[in-house]
């Protein structure tokens, strides 16, 4: 048997203070708990918020390259359109020095050129003029078919002049690609 000397109300007092302790040290842990978390949850979002603008920034860097990426690329294609363009005039050039020469090389040394018609859209040339003789005039016609300038070589007309006492001529044909 146990005496208790301690009266009741100062037993129901005391117990009421250990549960109210019980609950002020669970309160705090509780509160310390979610202190911490509330810290936690407070520097991750900021720290997820630091990393959302620093991404943003790169991006918004990535983008301005690209776009000046871009901008050079489109200046690239059209340099090399115009080179192309260069390129397809330089190939279609018409050297008609050379083409003049050769002329001037094929017509034997009775035959007077009187004029010489060209077209650089049809790569066609017509000569005309004048010979003392038919054959002068096959010669500057054979001597054209010969050459690697002239294709096509075509002898269209040939009139006997009395008064001038030769021969007028047209010959026509195509121009040779030369390179």
């Amino acid at each position: 048997m146990t005496i208790n000397l301690i009266p009741p109300k100062i037993k129901k007092q005391r117990k009421a203070e250990c549960i109210l302790d019980r609950i002020l040290s669970y309160f705090a842990i509780y509160l310390a708990f979610f202190c911490f978390l509330f810290v936690t949850l407070y520097i991750s979002e900021t720290y997820i918020r630091n990393s959302i603008v620093t991404t943003n920034k790169q991006i918004e860097e990535e983008n301005r390259k690209i776009a000046e990426f871009k901008d050079t690329e489109e200046s690239i294609k059209q340099i090399n359109s115009k080179l192309k363009n260069i390129d397809s005039i330089e190939n279609e050039k018409i050297y008609w020095s050379l083409l003049i020469d050769s002329i001037a090389k094929s017509s034997p040394e009775n035959v007077q050129i009187k004029s010489i018609t060209t077209s650089s859209e049809s790569n066609t040339i017509s000569i005309s003029g004048y010979a003392v003789s038919r054959r002068e005039i096959a010669k500057i016609k054979d001597k054209m078919e010969d050459s690697k300038y002239f294709k096509n070589v075509n002898f269209s007309t040939s009139n006997y002049d009395e008064a001038k006492n030769n021969f007028t001529f047209n010959i026509s044909c195509t121009i040779e690609a030369i390179k």
